[in-house]
């Protein structure tokens, strides 16, 4: 079995992987689940506010699927709300309908810049999973509000529309998953759709990529 990557005692994820067969082929599915409890609050919310693009957390996905041994095709991050006591990703309770409803529409916006990080590293898939009903609220609002925004872009642009919000909302609309559904199934109920697309989504994903200049799909820290 190929050697996973070294993790420093600092890491906030704990890494595994899944190895399916799909269409005639192996298929790695990389496991993400934070070490210790997350707890998104209102100085997370403020960073977002400050247009920063990434958090520590999608910085370390992106570094391990770059060193893991394999080559992943599916990204499954594990927020673990059927286990209250051990819940490891939430949103604090003191937050808001309001502020929830940013919250979202400001991860979404962050996680394009993870999504744009993994494309480019081979990645068709990225889903949340095992999240509480108020986490999966929010994002899945705050998924239909950037696309909105993405698709007004484009149909502002209909002659020559921007290859990056193209893409962007190519991402929204293909790469991205929310879910309530705990491992156990979403792997046996979700997973063999998503892992059936892979081979049809490979090339035009390329050709997507090609038209963008490299520094865009790279991820930077929050500010």
């Amino acid at each position: 079995m190929p050697q996973k990557p070294s993790r420093s005692p600092e890491s906030l994820l704990e890494f595994d992987e899944l190895l399916l067969q799909s269409t005639g082929a192996a298929r790695c599915v990389l496991l993400a689940v934070p070490r210790n409890a997350v707890v998104i609050d209102r100085d997370r919310l403020q960073s977002y506010r400050a247009r920063g693009n990434a958090s520590e957390l999608d910085l370390e996905i992106t570094r391990e699927v770059a060193a893991w041994p394999r080559k992943v095709d599916v990204v499954l991050f594990r927020a673990m709300h059927q286990h209250p006591e051990a819940a490891r990703w939430s949103f604090a309770y003191e937050l808001t309908s309001e502020e929830l409803d940013e919250l979202g529409v400001g991860m979404v916006r962050s996680h394009v810049h993870l999504f744009r990080a993994l494309a480019k590293l081979g990645v068709l898939a990225f889903a949340g999973i095992e999240f509480g009903e108020r986490e999966f609220s929010a994002l899945r609002r705050g998924t239909e509000r950037v696309t909105a925004e993405l698709e007004r872009s484009v149909g502002r642009d209909r002659q020559s529309p921007s290859a990056l919000d193209r893409l962007d909302l190519w991402l929204l609309d293909h790469l991205a998953l929310w879910s309530t559904h705990p491992l156990k199934q979403f792997v046996s109920d979700d997973l063999p759709g998503l892992l059936a697309l892979m081979d049809r989504r490979t090339l035009h994903v390329r050709r997507m990529l090609e038209k963008i200049p490299p520094d865009s799909l790279e991820l930077g820290a929050l500010s």
